[in-house]
């Protein structure tokens, strides 16, 4: 009765591990909620504000200065955002280039090269350095207007570029990682519960309790090599959703 106990409580205490484990995954996935530091949280709060209220302006230099206080790449971003909302598109390209920098995610980077090539299409051309000789000097242009009301509102307060709200456990190789652990690990267990109940139920003979404790011998090995493949496809089911954008 005891040693089946304790061959229940290693089974109980595998799959355990098993669960803090993909807890730990699931902890170390938490979206970050901006910086972190008081003087640059209280920045990126009140830039936040200002740009919901549409005060690009003031927004932008709220978050140049929790940039300036905690240089992270969210924060780059939605400067980059409200200087070209406020017309500053030329400066906005150079913070959205130094974004593109920072290896975002590949959705965020295309964002950030749609708002690059939107801001260039608007720059105007250079006029030409040899005025006509039938027309005479070319007519100067008009500076550059910044967006007005209603094409701001229509762009929206795109502070943040977009993030997958798929939950972190919808990865699809950390699902078939993690699924094959699992398999792996109940097999290594149930094996290893197997092999003990064979040396229990061997006959009282010399000849067949010897065939059993050989049989229940090769059955433990097999049970504790899937234990250990389930131990490392968890390690990599681990990995990948740790590093998974």
């Amino acid at each position: 009765m005891s040693v089946s106990l304790h061959r229940v409580l290693v089974l109980v205490l595998v799959l355990v591990l098993a669960l803090a484990l993909v807890a730990s995954a699931a902890a170390a996935q938490e979206p970050s909620s901006g910086p972190t530091g008081s003087q640059a949280r209280a920045a990126w709060q009140r830039g936040l504000a200002r740009y919901a209220a549409h005060e690009f302006d003031e927004a932008a230099r709220d978050l140049e200065a929790a940039f300036a206080a905690e240089p992270r790449r969210d924060v780059l971003f939605a400067w980059a955002q409200a200087l070209r909302l406020s017309g500053h598109c030329a400066r906005a390209v150079e913070l959205y280039r130094s974004y593109l920098g920072m290896a975002p995610s590949e959705s965020s980077r295309r964002v950030a090269e749609g708002h690059i090539a939107s801001c260039e299409r608007a720059e105007p051309a250079a006029p030409s350095a040899t005025p006509s000789r039938e027309h005479g000097p070319a007519p100067a242009r008009p500076p550059a207007q910044p967006p007005r009301a209603h094409e701001r509102e229509r762009e929206g307060p795109d502070v943040a570029p977009p993030r997958d709200d798929s939950p972190w456990y919808a990865d699809g190789w950390g699902a078939v990682l993690t699924g094959a652990s699992v398999a792996t690990l109940a097999v290594g267990a149930g094996l290893y519960v197997v092999a003990g109940d064979t040396i229990d139920a061997s006959a009282p003979s010399y000849d067949e309790h010897h065939s059993g404790f050989d049989r229940a011998n090769t059955e433990l090995a097999i049970g504790l090599t899937a234990l250990g493949v389930g131990v490392v496809l968890l390690a990599a089911a681990i990995v990948r959703y740790a590093t998974a954008d």
